[in-house]
């Protein structure tokens, strides 16, 4: 799946549920494209041949903060536990932000730049864990970097064009993450109101 398709999918996203601004929050901003000049200086900065669809990620833009959830007054109207109501989110880092969470995985690691090949390309709030490119060996593998003593990985994705495929099926629920979990049957009501064409909520199925 390429990034402007998605960046697509993620503004007709928030049109729909925006009639629904009292019981689901949501926000998408967007910066503006990365031009070449500065593309290729990060290129000159970053220790190994950056991943193409990244760059071509950050062709269409610099930075992506993509928020939602079910308010509480939602989640009581639907019937659901406002504590595991669902929420999701895509924070795309810009080439410099990246950079700069390259730098500070490196040091925690213990590693020098040259030998540390995962490049942090989005954030989770609110632990600051990192969704990376892994860079070994010339592929580029998704993963979740956790930051424990031991820099743990969870891999995610054979490539950023699939993992962009799978986030979207959830529009980046949180709790989705890692592809091995399955939508509860809550997520999987919320989805189905989410995208149906008149959005009403709430969803069909209630009482979880």
């Amino acid at each position: 799946m390429k990034f402007d398709d998605l960046l697509k999918d993620l503004k007709d996203f928030r049109q729909r549920v925006l009639p629904l601004i009292k019981l689901v929050y949501s926000k998408l901003e967007v910066g503006p494209a990365v031009d070449e000049e500065a593309l290729q200086q990060f290129c000159d900065e970053f220790p190994f041949a950056p991943d193409p669809a990244l760059l071509d990620t950050w062709r269409v833009a610099s930075s992506v903060v993509f928020e939602w959830f079910v308010k509480a007054e939602g989640a009581n109207l639907a019937g659901m536990d406002s504590r595991l109501a669902p929420t999701g989110q895509f924070i795309l880092l810009s080439p410099s932000q990246a950079l700069r969470e390259f730098e500070f995985l490196a040091e925690l690691g213990g590693v020098s730049h040259s030998e540390f090949p995962m490049l942090p390309f989005a954030k989770l709030q609110p632990n600051g864990e990192l969704i990376a490119i892994d860079h070994t060996d010339g592929q580029a593998h998704i993963v979740l970097v956790i930051l424990d003593m031991v820099l743990s990985v969870l891999p995610l994705a054979e490539n950023m064009g699939e993992w962009y495929a799978q986030r979207i099926q959830t529009y980046f629920e949180d709790s989705t993450l890692d592809p091995a979990c399955k939508a509860t049957p809550t997520l999987t009501a919320t989805l189905d109101c989410f995208n149906s064409s008149s959005v009403e909520w709430p969803p069909e199925k209630q009482g979880w």
